[in-house]
């Protein structure tokens, strides 16, 4: 592989101008040192426009080759189809000891290595997430979302003052998010100091505060109303961000592992909408909310009440209620125009919106 016929390729796989990847592979299908390279846009195009199995095994073609992009457009396509989990862990180790010679395999790299450590914390295996967590900000030393998930992973594993530490760095990188506040408020009730952590928790008050402004919500009508095709990170990205530094219940994010995120309504209002991922721990259908004016505290009540109904045993099915404030919301099987004004969902289901994949097991109910 040449440099000048990669970095030829490359920009339009990353723009998804599938015509030009094709005419690329015609060009250079007899050209020996773009070998790798034809099989590596081969595998994109499929995977991104026909049959996505079928193009990770194509692109594992390309690994084979020696083909450094393969891999890591590889991973991510696994990430995204929230599968191979193993698979991925595996390449993304690989890659720790391969050269990346360009910024986009860098800034890849990086990703991958975020949802890796984010991977393996889910699976509550806290020291090969730690381990991750650490190159990766190594890598990016001011990722605040790098210090808060970290500082999390040295909570489990009873390592509270560098659970302090990191919780501190957060709350330099990020003074005016609430999350930061009440992550160093946890640390510091589990180290006995119960005055410190009532401080943070008032003194993260503040910013509790649903309120954005008309550029933002201009930003996120946009993103919705775009391309699916061109904006799929920024859509995740933007609702990830929105949503978490503005949540009460940001403690219970993280040890649930609830995902939330605010979708501007008609009337310039955000609406909140989340996910409790229980497919992933108990093989139970994702539940989907989208509420208006429900406080939080009644929405964690009947959540947390929920979880316990399904970690025995119980399996939430359509037509299914949840008690609400002394009101039952039924479940509903949600619909393709729902995958569609709901963007967002724990773990891959994201991305499974934004491809017009609807076989998602979940379930919807309407708060309010």
């Amino acid at each position: 592989m040449t440099t000048d016929l990669r970095n030829e390729l490359v920009p339009f796989i990353q723009d998804h101008q599938w015509e030009q990847v094709g005419a690329f592979i015609e060009r250079h299908a007899q050209t020996p040192a773009a070998k790798d390279l034809v099989v590596l846009g081969r595998g994109m195009r499929e995977a991104l426009e026909g049959d996505l199995d079928t193009g990770i095994g194509v692109l594992g073609e390309a690994v084979a080759l020696g083909n450094v992009d393969a891999r890591l457009q590889r991973a991510l396509l696994r990430t995204l189809a929230d599968q191979e989990w193993d698979q991925v862990i595996e390449d993304v180790a690989a890659l720790k000891h391969t050269a990346l010679a360009f910024d986009d395999q860098r800034s890849l790299y990086e990703l991958l290595l975020e949802k890796v450590a984010d991977q393996l914390q889910s699976r509550r295996e806290f020291p090969r997430a730690l381990e991750t967590w650490n190159e990766l900000l190594a890598r990016v030393p001011d990722l605040a979302l790098g210090f808060q998930r970290r500082s999390r992973c040295h909570f489990h594993l009873g390592q509270l003052e560098l659970a302090l530490k990191d919780a501190e760095r957060h709350l330099e990188l990020e003074p005016e998010n609430r999350l930061a506040w009440l992550g160093r408020a946890a640390v510091k009730k589990a180290l006995g100091d119960l005055d410190g952590a009532a401080a943070d928790e008032k003194a993260g008050a503040p910013f509790y505060d649903l309120q954005v402004s008309a550029e933002v919500r201009a930003q996120a009508k946009t993103l919705l109303e775009g391309d699916r095709d061109q904006n799929l990170n920024a859509r995740l990205n933007f609702f990830q961000e929105m949503g978490l530094p503005h949540l009460d219940v940001a403690l219970q994010v993280l040890e649930e592992e609830w995902v939330f995120s605010f979708i501007p309504s008609e009337d310039e209002r955000l609406d909140l909408s989340f996910t409790v991922g229980f497919f992933y721990r108990f093989g139970h259908p994702e539940l989907m909310f989208h509420s208006r004016d429900v406080d939080f505290d009644v929405m964690k009540q009947a959540v947390t009440e929920l979880l316990e109904r399904v970690r025995d045993g119980h399996v939430v099915k359509a037509g299914d209620t949840l008690e609400l404030d002394g009101r039952s919301v039924t479940f509903t099987v949600p619909t393709a125009q729902d995958l569609v004004d709901y963007p967002f969902g724990y773990g891959g289901h994201f991305y499974r919106h934004f491809m017009d994949r609807t076989d998602v097991p979940l379930l919807l109910a309407r708060l309010a």
